[in-house]
């Protein structure tokens, strides 16, 4: 037996009805029949699980399993199953599980820990794994455009979350967050020089463009 099998610990998963366990070394297996998960029935042998990927397959990406438990399908991160199995539950459901080293391929107890959203962000930051801005698949925002609206928060004119949300294509609370830097925090202020920004014309009463959503600002384009 290999050095690697002897180390090797399984645990069952919590709340899978002893129909999975996970081991310290962030290996999953199940005890269902082949081809029979759907009715519980238990095998007189286990087999491992191959592991998928949410996203590129890259150190970024989480390895998941999918579970079937009573007919219900779940597809939780390997980390989680492990951290559930041999530390358990995380003292506030706000904790979450992070990866000592910053490789998300790497499930292995000793490289797992409960932390808080924050100390997490701050381990992926120092690992260079954080994903922010622009490098957000669903991101609509640039670095350029949150600089350009939260100078234009601070100096005017303002026409409003609302339009300006809509012209740049996003939520409200999305844009809100970002300008209140509860998001993008990495950006820094634009500079400011005075003439750099649209100002309404002498003759306009009101700093609000006339139609909503209608924005008198050349917005910086996002790249394909």
């Amino acid at each position: 037996m290999s050095g690697r099998q002897d180390q090797e610990e399984w645990r069952e998963v919590p709340g899978t009805n002893g129909l999975y366990e996970v081991s310290n070394l962030g290996r999953v297996r199940s005890w269902h029949k082949r081809g029979m998960a759907a009715v519980d029935e238990r095998a007189a042998k286990p087999h491992l699980m191959t592991h998928a990927r949410a996203g590129s397959h890259s150190a970024r990406s989480y390895q998941r399993v999918s579970l079937i438990v009573e007919g219900r399908h779940t597809s939780p991160p390997v980390h989680r199953l492990v951290l559930l199995a041999f530390v358990g539950p995380p003292s506030s459901p706000d904790m979450q599980g992070a990866h000592l080293n910053g490789n998300a391929n790497d499930n292995r107890l000793e490289n797992l820990a409960w932390t808080t959203a924050l100390e997490n962000i701050r381990m992926k930051t120092e690992h260079g794994t954080q994903t922010r801005g622009v490098q957000a698949p669903c991101a609509k925002l640039t670095d350029e455009m949150v600089a350009h609206v939260r100078r234009l928060r601070k100096f005017g004119p303002w026409p409003g979350y609302s339009a300006l949300a809509k012209s740049l294509g996003v939520s409200t609370g999305t844009l809100e967050r970002a300008i209140l830097g509860h998001t993008w925090g990495h950006v820094e202020e634009a500079p400011f020089t005075g003439n750099q920004y649209w100002r309404p014309p002498a003759e306009q009463a009101s700093p609000r463009p006339t139609t909503r959503g209608q924005l008198p600002i050349p917005w910086p384009k996002r790249e394909p």
